[in-house]
């Protein structure tokens, strides 16, 4: 499982809120960016209108994507990266979608049938 998938595993995106957020809508996807350590690295982040999130950081000095922050075995630099794009990703989360009871979409839609009945 991704760094994404791990922090919204449990949350589903609510599109009217994007926007508002600093999202751009751009070919029915959702694009916002943030640079970090001191306009170094840029985060971008997309969301496609089925809800799927995935980022990725630019070294803008070398114009090159980085990559190191994903790996399993990472040095300090890496990690500090890491940090900030799941900081980032947090602050996506809590401010744009709303948590699901289960992580499985099928088990949310038996959940909410049986709600529905009681």
């Amino acid at each position: 499982m991704n760094i994404e998938e791990e922090i919204f595993k449990r949350y589903v995106v609510e599109f009217d809120k994007l926007e508002t957020f600093g999202f751009k809508k751009e070919n029915n996807n959702y694009l916002i960016s943030k640079c970090i350590f001191n306009n170094t690295l840029r985060i971008d982040i997309k969301i496609t209108k089925e809800g799927v999130i995935s980022g990725s950081i630019y070294d803008l000095e070398f114009n090159d994507l980085y990559t190191n922050y994903r790996m399993e075995e990472k040095g300090e630099y890496a990690s500090l990266v890491r940090e900030e794009f799941e900081k980032f990703l947090k602050e996506i989360r809590d401010n744009c979608t709303s948590k699901k009871n289960f992580v499985f979409n099928q088990t949310n839609r038996i959940t909410y049938l049986i709600e529905k009945e009681v």
